[in-house]
């Protein structure tokens, strides 16, 4: 029976939030123990506490028997050691996917190996990623996440766990502190002075996107109360589900500058401000 590991602080600041993606790609080590630790915790008894470990779903989950919670393993193609998802398998788990819950609130679905994804199988997922139904995760897990299609990738918020409790973020501490004190002196900035600092990076996407990262850390962290920060409650969901977007569209290759200057200016009216 596998043992239900504490959950990773950022995404148990999500679920805190209820502002869970509907998609995730866990890459690292501890990757599989962190997609059946979100999966206990969101169907624990004691949600959205972290897993009791002594309720059914836990019990269930540890013991690879809970209905809501599918691993779905590449299989041998043609018997010659050739691993693959097939699309067979794929679309078996998408008309799963639109249905009810079993027993529990969520319905999971693990895949790991996921850059084994055929093409026809990745295209067919990516049609339930792109309408997804409610209260229904998929986790990718790969240590290949560039080998995915950029499509499925740009509908997956990714995290890097190394081993237990650890997980590896993109931005530095410099970009951690440039994305605190930008979002700590919303409440008094002007819409210029925003839109100045949004085009500080017009011409850098990755570090954009670190910052974004680091942005959206620290709103998880704020949701949990480990952080104070001047966004709480409503507002503060609302700037999380700004980040959101901006990072899946910076993924999708959008216009960088446009971007940017919308992504700031809802989160300078998460803050409280109107446009004018």
């Amino acid at each position: 029976m596998t043992r239900i590991a504490d959950l990773d602080a950022a995404l148990a600041a999500q679920v805190a939030a209820r502002s869970l993606s509907h998609a995730y790609i866990f890459s690292g080590e501890a990757a599989m123990e962190q997609a059946l630790a979100l999966t206990a915790t969101l169907n624990c008894a004691d949600y959205p506490q972290p897993p009791c470990r002594s309720c059914h779903a836990c019990k269930s989950i540890a013991a690879g028997s809970y209905s809501d919670c599918r691993v779905i393993e590449p299989t041998d193609k043609n018997g010659n050691q050739n691993f693959v998802h097939r699309i067979e398998t794929i679309r078996g788990i998408c008309t799963r996917a639109e249905l009810s819950a079993m027993e529990g609130r969520y319905k999971l679905f693990i895949i790991p190996q996921a850059e084994l994804l055929a093409v026809e199988a990745a295209n067919t997922l990516l049609k339930t990623l792109e309408e997804p139904a409610d209260n229904t995760l998929f986790i990718l897990l790969s240590e290949q996440p560039d080998a995915l299609l950029p499509t499925v990738r740009s509908r997956c918020q990714q995290f890097r766990f190394g081993g237990a409790q650890k997980s590896s973020r993109l931005y530095s501490p410099d970009e951690l502190e440039e994305a605190e004190r930008f979002l700590n002196d919303l409440p008094q900035l002007a819409l210029y002075q925003v839109l100045m600092l949004a085009r500080k990076r017009e011409k850098d996407r990755d570090g954009q996107y670190r910052v974004f990262l680091a942005m959206q850390e620290l709103l998880y962290r704020a949701a949990r109360r480990e952080k104070s920060l001047p966004l709480d409650g409503e507002p503060l969901l609302q700037a999380a589900a700004a980040l959101e977007t901006a990072i899946t569209m910076l993924n999708e290759r959008s216009n960088l500058k446009l971007l940017t200057d919308v992504a700031y200016t809802r989160l300078w009216q998460a803050a409280g401000h109107q446009l004018p």
